[in-house]
């Protein structure tokens, strides 16, 4: 309970690791916090509205694939990992390669031209996602669903001015 007000109160504050923590309690719910889908999507957006954060970019992709999963919403998520990626959120890149072959299937043409169509940014990402995938053998249909698995269980939260990753 303290932490959570304290959280409120540094997010009234624009602090953005708290609006970002606090996207985390809602989005998976935590002893007397009910999951709520819907404050934990208005404390990301109001963190990467406020300063690009790329927790909240990362976390909000990561629901809007796990929790919604329609063509709109992993096209949202694959802007949101392409935006962070390019801030450097390397973790980003795991879960991009996911959404990227949900979306265009596991042709890496498709993969490469649709991520180059969705990236403002003219740089190497897709190149990189497409040898990741390669990388990671995810163009073999069970491993890519092994690895869709265990990413459904990761979320990122600020710690001590630092990040860590949360596994659920």
């Amino acid at each position: 309970n303290k932490a959570i007000q304290y959280y409120k109160e540094a997010s009234s504050f624009n602090q953005q690791n708290a609006k970002n923590n606090l996207g985390i309690i809602y989005k998976n719910g935590y002893a007397h916090i009910p999951k709520n889908i819907k404050m934990a999507k208005i404390y990301f957006k109001e963190a990467i509205a406020q300063c690009n954060d790329v927790l909240s970019m990362y976390n909000l992709a990561h629901l809007y694939m796990y929790e919604y999963s329609t063509e709109n919403t992993i096209t949202k998520s694959i802007k949101l990992l392409i935006q962070s990626s390019n801030l450097h959120f390397i973790q980003s890149n795991n879960l991009l390669c996911l959404a990227a072959i949900i979306k265009f299937g596991f042709d890496l043409t498709k993969i490469k031209n649709g991520i180059d169509e969705l990236n403002n940014k003219s740089n190497d990402l897709s190149d990189h996602i497409c040898k990741l995938i390669i990388k990671k053998n995810l163009q073999d249909y069970i491993v890519f669903e092994e690895e869709l698995n265990n990413m459904m269980s990761i979320d990122y939260i600020y710690n001590d001015s630092f990040t860590s990753m949360q596994v659920n």
